[in-house]
This record gives C-alpha cells, sequence and structure tokens, in this order.
C-alpha cells in the first residue's frame, strides 16, 4: 500500500528530475558537528586545525525551529571526526525530535579508536531504533593494510577500521554499514582490493575520488590528487566496472559513469546532484551554506534567520551551479533526470510484483534492441559514391576500446605492416571506448598512431572523404554483440564514398541466429574489397554468404606478426619453473549454442572446480612448480580476467597473491609468459602466443570447436587441445608437468606466407 508521505516525496523528486535545477527547501542537510580530527589524512587537513567553539545541543535546537528545515528527510553527520563529540547523542536526539520527515542518518567515521566509535554507534542506535529513524553507519577505508595507513596517516587505522566494520555489522540500531574509499595518488591502483574486501565480507562500498575542498581546508592543494596518465585510466576502467557490473541504484550508476568520463575525456559532470536542489549544510559553528564544496558562508544561523539566509542567497547558489558543477567531481549525487527516476520507481515496482515489471521490460528492451539494430542496418546501405585525390591516411577499426593483450598484439601487428609498406600513409584508429586505446597508444609507441577517433567521429570523418581506405583490423565478427552493427555501418558508409574498405585477418562466430547483425556480417563480407580471414572455417562460411572464394584470402592472426613476438623466443628464467595461466570466464550466452543452459551452468561449474583441482596438483608437485595468472584482458565489457582468478581460486592464496590487479603494458604480460616454462591457455591469443614462443601448452576450447580448434587443426597441435566437457584436472596437471620436464615445445610456426598475404592485401588497399 502506497502511503501519503510516499506520494508527496514521489511528487517531489519528479520536480527536481528537470534540466533546469530549482531552488526549493532542503530534505538533505549535511552536518558536520565539529572540525578536529584525530587523523592525519592526505586529502584532508581538518586534522592541522584546532578545537573551537562548537554549537551546542541548545542551540542547534533554537536553529531547528526554523521553517527552512521543516522537509529535511536525511541528516549526513560527519566532521571532522565526528565520534569525538561527547554530546554527539544529544545533538542526534534533537534532530530526531525537531525533523518531522526525518527518516535516516549517515555517520561516516575514520574508526580510528574501536572502541569509542562502536560506543557511540551503539548509543545512537539506541536513540534511533525506537524513533523508527535508519542509521546508516560509513567506514572510511581508501585500501588495504599499510595502503590505507598511508592515506590516512597513521599505523593502525586499517586493523581499527575492520573492527568498527564487524561490529556495525550486528550492532542492533544500524540498518545499513557501508565502506566509503577516497581514491587519490596514494591508492588508485588498490581500489580492486576494497572492492573485493568489500564483497567478501557482504558490504556495499561507495568510491568517490578525492578533490580539493572548501570544508576540508585543501582548496587550493594539488599534489594528493593529480593522477598520472596510467592512475588516470586505471581508476576510469575501474569506475566503468562499477557502473556495469556491481552498482545497483541507477543514480549511482550515472554518477560512476559520469565521473569515468570527466577523468576520460574531461567531460563536464552529467551526474545528477541533491545540493543542486534541495541540500543544505550547518557546520559546527552554526554557519549556513549550499554544498561543502564550493559554497560560501551565508552566514550565522544562531544570529539571523536560516530561511532568510537560504533564499537570499539564491544568486550564490545559481553562481556555483553555473561555475563550479560542471567540473565538479564530489562524491554527491541524485536524479539527473526522469528517465533515471524512472528506473528507479521501475526497481521499486519489481520488488512488489516483479513478474509485472519483468514482462513489460522485457517487451521494451526488445523492442528497443530491434529497433536501434535495424536503423543502422538501414543506415548503412546505399550506392557508391565519388571523391577527388585521395588522403593519405588509414582507418583501421575492430573491438578498440574494449581491448585484450590480443587485440593489441592485433593492432601491433597490421600498423607494423602498413608502415613497412606505405611508410607515407598515417593510421587513425576507429574505438568504442577512446580512453582506453589511448593507453594502448601510450603502452606501445612504435604503433606510430595519428590519433585515435570515437566511432561517431570516425564515422564523420569518413562522410568527408578523409581517408584512403577502411579496414577492420582482426578480431571476430560475430553476432552476440550489437557493436558489430557499428563496424557494419562505417564500412558501408566508405562504401557510399567510394573507399575502399577491408578486413583484415578476421574470424567469423560465434554466430547466433538469423537477425540484423547476422545479416550486416554476410553483407559486410560479401562487399569487402579486401578479405584476409584467419582459418578455413571462416573463409567457408563467408563462402555460405556469397563471398566468391577467389576473392578470399586465409592467413594466420595478424598478432603472430607483432614484432615482440620474434625476440627472444622461448628464453626462460632461472628459479623454480612456473606455468602461466592465461583464463577467462566462460561466456555461456555466447558458445554454449546447441545445450540447454542448466547443463551449460554444469559444465562451467565443473570446468572451475577442476581447475582448483589442476592448480592444487601442480603447486603440490615436488619441483616445486610456480603458477602464474597472465590477465590478458581487465575491462568490464568482456570480463575481467583479475576477477575471475580471484573468484575461481579465492581459497589458495598463491594464486590470489599473483594476480597484477595494476593494469600493465602488453610486454609486461608478454615477458611474463617468455619467462613461463609451460602455457595453460584458454583465451585464444594465449594460444597464438605459446606458439609464437614455442612453449609447452595446452588449450581448453572454450570455443567448441570455434576458433582455437580451427588454429591447432591449422598448426599440427590438435593433440594439446581439451574439449570443454572433458577437463580432467588432474590429468591436466600431469601433462603439464610431463611438459615441463621434458620441455616439449609445439612446431615452429612460419608466417613468411601469411605476412606476404597480409603485404599484399595493404597494397591493394593504398595502391
Amino acid at each position: 500500500m502506497i502511503t501519503l508521505e510516499q506520494l508527496r516525496c514521489a511528487w517531489m523528486d519528479w520536480l527536481d528530475a528537470r534540466s533546469a535545477p530549482v531552488q526549493r527547501r532542503p530534505t538533505v542537510l549535511q552536518f558536520p558537528v565539529n572540525d578536529i580530527c584525530n587523523s592525519r589524512c592526505q586529502m584532508c587537513y581538518i586534522w592541522q586545525r584546532k578545537r573551537e567553539r562548537e554549537l551546542s545541543a541548545d542551540e542547534l535546537d533554537r536553529i531547528l525551529l526554523d521553517p527552512l528545515f521543516r522537509e529535511i528527510r536525511h541528516v549526513g553527520i560527519n566532521g571532522g571526526e565526528p565520534t569525538l563529540r561527547g554530546d554527539l547523542n544529544r545533538l542526534v536526539g534533537v534532530l530526531i525530535r525537531r525533523l518531522p520527515h526525518l527518516a535516516g542518518f549517515s555517520l561516516i567515521t575514520n574508526a580510528l579508536r574501536s572502541e569509542k566509535v562502536n560506543a557511540v554507534i551503539d548509543t545512537i542506535g539506541a536513540l534511533t531504533r525506537p524513533a523508527g529513524v535508519a542509521l546508516d553507519v560509513m567506514v572510511s577505508l581508501d585500501g588495504l593494510g599499510e595502503v590505507h595507513d598511508r592515506v590516512r596517516g597513521v599505523a593502525g587505522n586499517f586493523r581499527e577500521a575492520v573492527a568498527v566494520l564487524d561490529h556495525s555489522l550486528s550492532a542492533r540500531g544500524v540498518t545499513a554499514t557501508r565502506i566509503g574509499c577516497t581514491i587519490i595518488a596514494e591508492n588508485a591502483f588498490d581500489v580492486e582490493n576494497v572492492l573485493a574486501f568489500a564483497r567478501q565480507r557482504n558490504i556495499r562500498a561507495r568510491f568517490r575520488i578525492g578533490v580539493p575542498h572548501r570544508r576540508l581546508y585543501t582548496a587550493g592543494l594539488r599534489e594528493p590528487f593529480m593522477l598520472d596518465d596510467d592512475a588516470r585510466f586505471h581508476v576510469a576502467a575501474f569506475l566503468d566496472g562499477l557502473a556495469q557490473d556491481y552498482e545497483r541504484d541507477p543514480g549511482r550508476q550515472a554518477f560512476y559513469r559520469s565521473l569515468r568520463d570527466q577523468l576520460a575525456y574531461g567531460h563536464p559532470r552529467a551526474a545528477g546532484c541533491a545540493w543542486k536542489n534541495h541540500g543544505i549544510t550547518l557546520n559546527s559553528r552554526g554557519e549556513l551554506s549550499f554544498c561543502a564544496i564550493a559554497s560560501p558562508v551565508l552566514g550565522d544561523a544562531r544570529v539571523h534567520q536560516p530561511d532568510k539566509l537560504f533564499w537570499q542567497g539564491a544568486p550564490v547558489l545559481q553562481s556555483i551551479r553555473t561555475d563550479a558543477c560542471p567540473n565538479c567531481r564530489h562524491d554527491y549525487d541524485g536524479i539527473a533526470d526522469r528517465t533515471l527516476l524512472l528506473k528507479k520507481w521501475a526497481r521499486r515496482i519489481e520488488a512488489r510484483s516483479p513478474a509485472l515489471t519483468v514482462r513489460a521490460a522485457r517487451v521494451v528492451r526488445r523492442s528497443m534492441r530491434l529497433c536501434g539494430e535495424w536503423s543502422q542496418v538501414l543506415h548503412g546501405f546505399g550506392q557508391h559514391g565519388a571523391t577527388g585525390a585521395r588522403p593519405r591516411a588509414i582507418l583501421l577499426c575492430g573491438w578498440y576500446g574494449t581491448e585484450t593483450l590480443g587485440d593489441r598484439a592485433i593492432l601491433a601487428g597490421i600498423c607494423r605492416l602498413v608502415r613497412e609498406e606505405r611508410p607515407d600513409i598515417l593510421i587513425d584508429v576507429a574505438s568504442f571506448e577512446p580512453f582506453v586505446t589511448e593507453q594502448t597508444r601510450r603502452w606501445l609507441p612504435e604503433l606510430s598512431l595519428r590519433g585515435v577517433r570515437r566511432f561517431d567521429e570516425a564515422i564523420r570523418a569518413v562522410q568527408a572523404g578523409e581517408y584512403a581506405a577502411v579496414a577492420i583490423a582482426g578480431g571476430p565478427l560475430m553476432t552476440p554483440v550489437p557493436e558489430i552493427l557499428a563496424l557494419f555501418r562505417l564500412l558501408t558508409t566508405a562504401r557510399k564514398k567510394g573507399i575502399p574498405f577491408g578486413v583484415l585477418g578476421c574470424g567469423i562466430g560465434p554466430i547466433g541466429c538469423e537477425g540484423a547483425r547476422r545479416r550486416a556480417i554476410a553483407s559486410l563480407l560479401r562487399a569487402a574489397d579486401i578479405c584476409v580471414l584467419r582459418d578455413q572455417p571462416a573463409a567457408e562460411q563467408a563462402a555460405k554468404w556469397g563471398r566468391r572464394k577467389e576473392r578470399t584470402v586465409v592467413a594466420c592472426d595478424p598478432a603472430f606478426l607483432w614484432e615482440a613476438l620474434r625476440v627472444g623466443r622461448g628464453n626462460d628464467v632461472g628459479g623454480p619453473p612456473s606455468v602461466a595461466l592465461a583464463l577467462r570466464e566462460w561466456p555461456l550466452h555466447e558458445y554454449a549454442a546447441g545445450i540447454s543452459m542448466r547443463e551449460a551452468r554444469r559444465w562451467n561449474d565443473r570446468l572451475e572446480s577442476e581447475l582448483v583441482v589442476m592448480v592444487r596438483r601442480l603447486l603440490a608437485a615436488p619441483v616445486g612448480v610456480r603458477v602464474v595468472p597472465i590477465c590478458m584482458h581487465t575491462l568490464a565489457v568482456g570480463g575481467d580476467d583479475r576477477s575471475y582468478y580471484r573468484r575461481v581460486f579465492a581459497e589458495i592464496p598463491e594464486v590470489v597473491e599473483a594476480i597484477a590487479w595494476r593494469r600493465r603494458a602488453p610486454h609486461d604480460d608478454l615477458r611474463q609468459l617468455r619467462s613461463a616454462g609451460a602455457i595453460c591457455g584458454m583465451r585464444f591469443h594465449s594460444v597464438v602466443f605459446a606458439l609464437a614462443l614455442r612453449k609447452p601448452f595446452l588449450a581448453i576450447d572454450y570455443t567448441r570447436g570455434g576458433k582455437i580448434a580451427a588454429l591447432m587443426d591449422a598448426t599440427g597441435n590438435r593433440g594439446r587441445l581439451i574439449g570443454l566437457d572433458e577437463f580432467d584436472g588432474r590429468a591436466t596437471a600431469d601433462r603439464i608437468l610431463g611438459d615441463l620436464a621434458e620441455k616439449n615445445q609445439p612446431a615452429a610456426i612460419d608466417t613468411t606466407d601469411s605476412e606476404t598475404k597480409y603485404r599484399g592485401a595493404i597494397r591493394e588497399l593504398l595502391p
């Protein structure tokens, strides 16, 4: 049953969800109860302050009588360190008594003195629980172990924080316990560990970027907040993963995506913010202001009427919105637009009537998908156009913006051949997420790219006739992902302009049922001026779809042509022999065709349990084998290998501790593969690298007779292939140990003929 109060709150939210913010009575109160702290945080200088006169409970009581506060629903209690106030329970009591619509408190603590903090939590909980007011406790945790202690400037802080978290989880008066992580340069590469800690303990975590802050006396401070290119990329990719795979609240998802775009692209803030419309700050001295980041003090609420200060401050609020909000990265969120609000309400409805909501959502998603896909297909068709003088640049596209180590190797191989064949030609890459490809460009300066373009920009550039040729640079042409339509649109745009386009080193599959994506792939293959496919099954499929066989060339995967693979083949380093794992989560929805989803999950569960058996047996071997997890993909889109290793091998600390959480340059990963004694590969390009480096290897065929099996057949290594449904951990470990002892290298791979074919294709595209 929906109450009148819920309807009133929903109406107020609907009024807020507008493109033009409107000032109205605040519903959120930020209340820093003191201005002192016992931490010595890098991103906050409150700890340098000395205790001043603080607002008393009686003064707070008089202030809250003002009509400005009559709509307050939520109060954030912070500091300084709020638990240092001996009368915090009295302040909370006043707030409960004077705020008629109060629904909840948020208490943020550094948890530095766990016994005292726990006692404060219990005391406040004893007040909020009988009043029916929620209590949300957020414990600051900026890293694990010494990382957190360095950020907070006090040894032992991490241990104390864990003690407070454990207590809060079981405290009767606490309705929610959360972790708050502030990301600065010191801990940028430890954020995944904080997230894993939160998941392990089933605690929700909230992440924010540290920023210069007026209330924290760091408005002019820059050094702790300056992230270099690697850190900025790492954090942006992490935020992407939070929005996609972790956060459930639509408003918070929007905040993480907005923050990602601010970091990666310098975009203005797109996330909502409660302080734009209905927030107010009352500090420990009784001074009133809007947001704590950018607002000046409006006046002393003990002396002046708060309501009058608030409404007379309208020009100040407008100035903040205009000047500060577009560049603000602070941890404020809210309803940004009515689409998000509708999603939020839909979640609530689903909790009450799941079947109705699921059916409706399914219809909407299907309609949007079909409309979007057909519009892209129809947009792509057209007649050849004519261009004038051909420019001296080529545009490469593919799965860039989501690239794995293998994708980077493909790009490096093709760029090398283009540069060698046509040194005068400039190379651009079209990317779904340019900040990812820009990092690849920094890691591989030998690519010598002129630029990285968003897909929409690339399409406009092709329409303007800026390129001499366009080509898909490797990777699979497959139906499970909608991005195939973007590739199709880009290449058919080139066709309209009379610009040659080619397929360089692609595979085909997995291919689902009939639909817009499948027809797009078939049309693309038929119309390509140049088509080099990476295996014979792909060429046969292209022929079935109408591509003439004599116009199709089969050559090895372009990653084989990465120059780095030719240096120091087969070199081992000293010490115990190592086995490199290059595993991935099995994408059931892509590769489980022909079996039920229930059966596919059973296969997957068995595979993962057998992998654990394999690794335990390897580690128990008398020769002292090291097991090294290689993370070939570290982005949320496509499955983060680091998270997969951590989940599957959670009970094997030797593997978990060896995971490289910091995203590494391709040459670093290749160096680790080169130093391994043997490789157990599941990712396709781990098998490519094993063959190129002539490493003993076994390949797990997660494609079920697809690209990995084709590669094994083409190179005469079918005996090294293990079917997904027949994987046996004990037997596989014994085979690997045997290969290590005997150094059973695969046959040498001759890429000369393939390289000649690629060079010929490039010359045809760029005559």
